[in-house]
């Protein structure tokens, strides 16, 4: 009996580890840029990913992420703006409505940026 309970007890502690855990295997690394096309009827802040085959991805940045862009790039404002970055990030997993010209949204993959570099 007390055999069963140590082994329950092992897999409720296995099932407590958090899920946040990033491996690096998760962890993309590229360049990217980081743009904000509201003015001209494009989408707000955003990154805009070049891929292997020439299409490009956009994403969406988490609200934690956020002030570290604003550290590495300068102040987040409404200006129209398009900036090179370098950053490592992972998918959240998750989706995120941006706001798009003509009071439309689009749908992104949401990322938390690991980390971000202006180049």
């Amino acid at each position: 009996m007390k055999i069963l309970l140590v082994i329950f007890g092992l897999f409720l502690f296995a099932g407590c580890i958090e899920e946040n855990q990033i491996s690096d295997i998760d962890v993309i690394e590229t360049d990217a840029e980081w743009s904000n096309g509201i003015q001209y009827d494009g989408c707000s802040w955003h990154f805009s990913v070049l891929q292997k085959d020439s299409s490009i991805v956009n994403l969406a940045a988490d609200e934690a992420s956020l002030a570290k862009i604003e550290k590495a790039i300068g102040t987040i404002d409404g200006s129209n703006y398009n900036v090179s970055v370098h950053m490592k990030y992972s998918l959240t997993g998750r989706k995120k409505e941006i706001e798009c010209g003509w009071g439309s949204k689009t749908s992104m993959d949401e990322i938390k940026v690991r980390e971000i570099t202006r180049l």
